[in-house]
């Protein structure tokens, strides 16, 4: 018997029933269905896992399969939108496989990030972000990665963009503070570079 499920049968209420020759003990059968199903809930979560990564490693070689078994037991990073997708699925109780359906495109920038297609990814790295995902979402244990931020530089005016608020911008001769920390209204994701135009700036990459 699984000994976590064993410690939990211990901590159930027994019923006694008194004879004249002794006493008789047991489990009350609802308690143990709840937790035969619970047990079996989470064996069917694993299985799948399982069953879902050897069928996707099945083809790749020795050095793919290495960095997926590195990374199934390192803590998984991932970005803040498949952290918050994550989340979601955590707390309405989906499955493994509704990460594979329609409806988990509610989170078009996860599908994204984790299908590969935002940079078309090579096979090693797109197994890679799998694993990432489910790890992330069977142990609910995982690290948000910061993304890489970058500051906005005029080719001509070799001044800075900066937002003035959330629809428009300006420029400055300066992009850091008096300690030389990056101000954050300077600093641009390449996400909202991506959707900005851009083309008479320079991406400047900030140092962590």
């Amino acid at each position: 018997m699984d000994k976590t499920l064993k410690q939990k049968l211990e901590m159930l209420p027994i019923k006694i029933v008194q004879h004249l020759v002794g006493d008789t003990e047991y489990y009350k059968a609802v308690h143990v269905k709840t937790l035969i199903a619970q047990a079996d809930k989470e064996f069917q979560e694993l299985k799948s896992k399982i069953d879902w990564l050897n069928n996707l490693l099945d083809e790749r070689n020795e050095e793919v399969l290495e960095k997926v078994r590195k990374m199934n037991e390192a803590l998984p990073v991932v970005p803040e939108c498949v952290g918050k997708m994550v989340e979601y699925a955590k707390k309405t109780k989906k499955s493994i496989r509704w990460f594979f359906t329609e409806d988990a495109y509610m989170f078009p920038e996860a599908m994204d990030w984790y299908a590969g297609s935002d940079k078309g990814l090579v096979d090693d790295i797109y197994a890679e972000r799998q694993c990432s995902l489910i790890n992330a979402f069977i142990t609910g244990k995982y690290e948000v990665e910061k993304p890489q931020l970058f500051y906005l530089k005029n080719k001509l005016t070799r001044h800075y963009l900066y937002r003035r608020d959330k629809v428009s911008f300006g420029e400055q001769d300066y992009c850091k503070d008096r300690d030389d920390k990056p101000l954050d209204y300077c600093l641009f994701t390449q996400q909202e570079i991506d959707s900005m135009q851009t083309g008479s700036y320079e991406q400047i990459e900030v140092a962590e």
